[in-house]
């Protein structure tokens, strides 16, 4: 049996609180009941992830990269975009990385979405495209080259 220990962050405590679960809840209902809090948990753990890189003096970026293969259904992935740009991360938005292309031809075997040799190249040279874009952001924490230089002397 797993032992019963309070969340160590009082932030989630208190959305679980307000979702009305505790130890004892079954794990579907849990699920459910904290389902509606998922952005405000999400905008807390990338927050959290940022406080916890800048004490360390690590500069992070958040990169989407979507599956080759479209999904049946839409999906809409702007919230998560926007709650990491609001957290602090240098976004780098790949979402049109496949744009042109049939994207049956870019997985390894249909039934391994993996990006084959052409996916890797379509997505390294985006990538690489919008790392020279956001170079201040994603290199040097959003700070200018010169004080970037400043700071590590």
């Amino acid at each position: 049996m797993l032992e019963k220990r309070p969340l160590p962050y009082d932030n989630l405590a208190q959305i679980v609180a307000r979702a009305g679960v505790n130890a004892d809840t079954p794990e579907r209902v849990i699920t459910q009941r904290l389902a509606p809090h998922g952005n405000e948990i999400l905008a807390w753990v990338y927050g959290r992830l940022i406080d916890d890189l800048r004490q360390r003096g690590i500069c992070s970026s958040f990169i989407f990269l979507p599956m080759i293969p479209e999904a049946p259904y839409p999906v809409d992935t702007s919230t998560d975009i926007e709650l990491a740009k609001d957290a602090g991360f240098a976004v780098l938005d790949l979402s049109e990385v496949y744009a042109g292309s049939d994207r049956n031809g870019l997985w390894v075997a249909e039934w391994d979405a993996h990006p084959n040799a052409r996916g890797h190249r379509l997505i390294a040279d985006r990538l690489y495209t919008l790392i020279k874009q956001n170079e201040t952001a994603v290199l040097n924490c959003g700070a200018s080259p010169i004080s970037a230089a400043w700071a590590a002397h």
